[in-house]
Parts: structure tokens; sequence; C-alpha cells
């Protein structure tokens, strides 16, 4: 394990520094725009969530992104894609009201912001690390829980400042400025192994018995779907969510900033744990943390330090739950496959995560609260539970490791 850190902490640092400042940077921060375009233009909660829908054409496409990382490599389509996720930053804060601009901008940087996310830096983390590849997938959360400490922060601040098209500006600048540099001069390919062999061959895929995929593929992504849409749901809605509670702006932006925190201690003890025990035990766990923190969410007047418990508990899950399904496809399938598979997961990420992001806007428009939202996201955890317990032991594969 010592080793493989010697040889390619540069690779898992750069990892944590882009997923930190790619799209997920948004995806954490994206309810803070609510309220203000509802301000703005009168645009309702279903509306603004009906833009979710074109991560149904992301997800389609993931798979794809995968095979051509597979195929090709990391750094040139991330380096293109982190330039267009500026530009569609830019594009979002040029916005004057109209629902169709809203929508087919907001497409574009779904689209573009795909490759600037773990499918690809993930990727360059599984490629180098086997003994300690739990710990080093881990370590790729670290850095956005770390920007999600004091982000929501900073960003409530602009937006309530300087209005919420500065706050698309800061998030375009921070990946222009600290993202693209950082992915330019630390995503590099493989080094050869000893021989001239390469390290992972990415032109020959192997296969894994019973098939490169097969009823475990399925499992896993099911799980990652059924474990994924609950947490962005809350997500999605957690500002508005926390303050119909009863909570100060500023407070509710503290509370993401610690939930942004609480990822930092659910990825470490589980990055740790996997390497050690099996993971889907350890991925049953973590999934069923959250069920205590949504049923926080359904007292009617919850103080203070409940509503932080809760974001705690959730935020734990949020951060465990990507890095295990990342080793679990690990762990299941050859290296040569990671990133297409990876791809699948992400397209169940994504469209199990529509479901439950317009779903809860639209209980919430018509129930006026998140009642029914918050329940079917408890039922959601517990079928993930169930399709992780489902995997079975690891699998023999055939394939070349990264020394």
């Amino acid at each position: 394990m010592r080793a493989e850190w010697r040889a390619h902490w540069p690779a898992a640092l750069t990892a944590s520094i882009g997923v930190a400042t790619g799209y997920s940077m948004f995806q954490y921060n994206a309810s803070q725009f609510i309220q203000p375009w509802q301000q703005a233009f009168g645009w309702s909660r279903g509306e603004i969530a009906i833009a979710q829908n074109g991560l149904i054409v992301a997800a389609l496409l993931s798979p794809v992104a995968g095979m051509l990382l597979d195929r090709y490599g990391v750094r040139r389509p991330l380096l293109a894609a982190i330039v267009a996720t500026v530009l569609a930053y830019g594009a979002m804060a040029l916005n004057n009201g109209s629902l169709a601009l809203f929508y087919g901008t907001y497409f574009i940087l779904q689209i573009v912001g795909l490759l600037t996310t773990g499918l690809a830096f993930t990727r360059v983390v599984a490629e180098r690390f086997d003994a300690s590849c739990g710990l080093a997938l881990a370590s790729t959360r670290i850095g956005l829980s770390l920007f999600g400490i004091f982000l929501p922060s900073l960003l409530h601040s602009v937006i309530a400042g300087y209005g919420w098209r500065s706050g698309f500006l800061l998030l375009a600048a921070i990946l222009l400025l600290v993202g693209l540099p950082v992915s330019f001069f630390g995503v590099r390919p493989v080094k050869r192994a000893a021989g001239g062999v390469p390290a992972a061959d990415h032109s020959r895929p192997t296969r894994v018995i019973g098939g490169a995929i097969g009823w475990r593929t399925i499992m896993i992504c099911l799980a990652a779907g059924f474990g994924y849409a609950p947490i962005t749901a809350i997500l999605s809605q957690l500002q508005p969510l926390l303050t119909g509670k009863g909570l100060a702006g500023s407070e509710a932006a503290m509370l993401t900033g610690l939930l942004a925190g609480s990822v930092i201690l659910g990825v470490v003890i589980t990055g740790l744990l996997v390497d050690r025990i099996w993971a889907p035990l350890v991925a049953a766990v973590v999934t069923l943390a959250p069920v205590g923190g949504l049923l926080i969410l359904l007292l009617d007047d919850p103080s203070l330090t409940l509503l932080a418990a809760a974001v705690t508990l959730i935020g734990m899950a949020q951060g465990a739950e990507i890095d295990l399904v990342a080793f679990l496809v690990r762990r299941y399938h050859p290296l040569n496959h990671y990133s297409r598979i990876y791809g699948l997961t992400i397209l169940c990420n994504i469209l199990f995560g529509i479901v439950g992001h317009v779903g809860m806007a639209f209980v919430y428009d018509a129930t006026g609260d998140y009642r029914i939202g918050l329940l079917a996201c408890i039922g959601s955890l517990i079928l993930s539970v169930a399709a992780f317990l489902a995997l079975g032991r690891y699998p023999q594969l055939q394939t070349q490791r990264t020394p």
C-alpha cells in the first residue's frame, strides 16, 4: 500500500482537486439558485426541476463516454470538457427569464459537465492503485468535501450581495483558475511497467467469469441508483427544505457546509474499511445511516442541533456512496472495462436521481411540504441495501494490474 502511495499520490491529489472544481461543485450548490430564480422570474420549483430532464441524455451518454475513456484515456476529453463547462456557466448567467433558454443552457452544462466528474477522475486513480484502491478512490472526494465546507456560505454571500448571476461567474472562475491548470499538469498517461508492458492495456478487453457485464453489474447499478436518488433529491431541495423548518438563509447555508464537511468523515471511514472488509457489507451499513437523518427531517419543528445531525448523517452517506460504487466496479470487473461499467452506474444514478429530484419538487408543489418525498427516500435506501448484499463474493479477475 505504501509503495502505491509513494508512486501515485500526485494522481490522487489531482483527482481530488479535479472532482472538487468540476460539475459536482455545482450539483452540491444548485439548490441555492432556486429561490433567487423564483424571485427574479416567478418560476415554480417544479418548473426549475424540469431542467433535470436533460440529465437523461447525459445518462444515456455516460457508458459511451466511459468507453471513450477506456479506449483513449482521460486527458484530452477531460480538458475539453472543462473549457466547455466554464463557457456553459457563463451562458447560464446570461439568462433573461426565458424558461426555454434556461432549459437549453442547463442541458448543455449537464452534458459537458459529465466528463469533469468522477467518471473521468476515478479512472485516473483506479488504473494506478490496487491494494489501497478503496482509500485512493475515497480520496477523490476529499477535495469536494473541503471545498464544500466554505463554498456554500461564500456562494450564498455572493448571490445575496451581487445577484445569482455572480454565483455562476464564481463557479466558472474556480473551474478555470483551479480545475483547469491542475488537470492540465496532473492528468498524464499511466507509465509503462517494467519490460515495456503497458500498466493497463486499453486495446484488448478482458472478461470477468460469467461475462464482462452480468447480474452483478445489474445489482451494482440498482444499488447505486436506489442509494443515489434519495441523496440527490435531498440535496436538490436542501436550502428551501431547511428554511422551511424555520432556519434563516445563512443558517441553512451553514448546514449545507456542514453536510459537505461530514462527507470527509464518510469518505475516510469507508475508504479504510473497504480495503479490509467485504465492501457490500460496508455499503449496506453506510446506506442505512441517512435513514436517521430523513426521520429527523420528518419532524415538524426540529432544533438546529437535530437538523445538524440530520445533514451530517446524509452527508456521510453521500460521500461514501459514489466511492463505494467505484470500488465495487473495480473489484467485480476488470480494469479494462472500468469506465464503461462505471458509466452504466452513472446512467442509473442520473435516471434514478431525476425521479428523486423532480419528484421531490413536484411533491412540494402539490402538497406544500416534503413529507411524502422523504418517506419515498427511506424506501429507496432500503432497496439499495438489498441490492448491495446480493452481490456475493469477489470474482477472480483476469486482467493486468498497475504496479
